[in-house]
């Protein structure tokens, strides 16, 4: 037989194709031990990154349940077209009256009123008993000159 006959006969009988495929391979005790040192650098990274997630969202629900509670204060106050606000007032005990009333110093509009309590009509006679204590007892006699 000849030479091509005989590679003629092998190419028949096989071909070969050299190619790279991923295979499970065996560690040695190097590789082995770099890998259990990368997986717990990465365990403890990944605890690290659980963290900041839990803190940036507890952040974040806090950010929210602020926005929301104003978007709530501001719907009631769209709503009832009106808001409270700090305004000088006036309190009016009127002893004659017998009663208390409450009046804004801008408006002069009466808030509130109701009779006087009996603690604050007490107020009323101490106001009374220091205005005598304090009054002259007698006019001062006329000086002849």
């Amino acid at each position: 037989m000849g030479k091509k006959k005989k590679k003629a006969e092998e190419a028949l009988k096989e071909k070969r194709v050299e190619t790279t495929k991923e295979l499970s391979c065996v560690l040695t005790p190097e590789e082995y031990a770099e890998r259990a040192d990368a997986m717990a650098d990465k365990a403890h990274e990944l605890g690290a990154l659980e963290g900041q997630k839990k803190s940036v969202a507890d952040d974040y629900k806090g950010r929210i349940s602020s926005a929301e509670a104003e978007m709530y204060r501001l719907s009631n106050i769209v709503k009832n077209k009106s808001e409270f606000r700090d305004v000088k007032c006036v309190e009016v005990y009127d002893y004659k009256e017998g009663e208390y009333r409450l009046e804004r110093l801008d408006t002069c509009e009466v808030v509130s009123r109701r009779p006087l309590r009996n603690d604050e009509k007490h107020e009323q006679l101490t106001l009374v008993d220091n205005a005598a204590d304090k009054a002259p007892e007698s006019e001062p006699e006329p000086v002849d000159a």
